[in-house]
């Protein structure tokens, strides 16, 4: 990987902040340039002005341990938690809530409308 991948991490304590930041160094193969913000509005203004790969945030929940390989390119991972999901009879992922969901919706959207896109139906398929 030529270019860090850049980081922004919306948490609210220094030590668990820093905790990351330690175990993002530690990851072999590739390189981080972390961004902190202590609040969820620090960071969305962050993101207005800072190019940004990947937002970590989890709003009032305990951390939750992922340890996943890499499996493929794109969603495979997402589609693995769904399955799992309806199987067990649950509507909602513990690793990523609606409410997560939602959260990173509203920041892409924002960033969209920053950069000028405009959304707009196929006519066709």
């Amino acid at each position: 990987m030529d270019q860090p991948l850049r980081v922004l991490l919306i948490e609210d304590h220094p030590a668990d902040a820093r905790l990351i930041e330690v175990m993002l160094g530690q990851a072999r193969g590739l390189s981080f340039e972390l961004a902190w913000a202590a609040s969820l509005s620090e960071g969305i203004r962050h993101l207005a002005s800072h190019p940004t790969d990947v937002v970590l945030h989890v709003a009032g929940a305990e951390p939750v341990h992922v340890n996943a390989p890499r499996i493929g390119a794109g969603y495979a991972h997402e589609l693995i938690e769904v399955t799992s999901c309806l199987r067990a009879g649950r509507t909602e992922s513990d690793i990523m809530p609606l409410d997560d969901t939602l959260a990173v919706q509203r920041i892409l959207e924002e960033a969209a409308h920053q950069l000028g896109v405009e959304w707009q139906e196929a006519d066709t398929w």
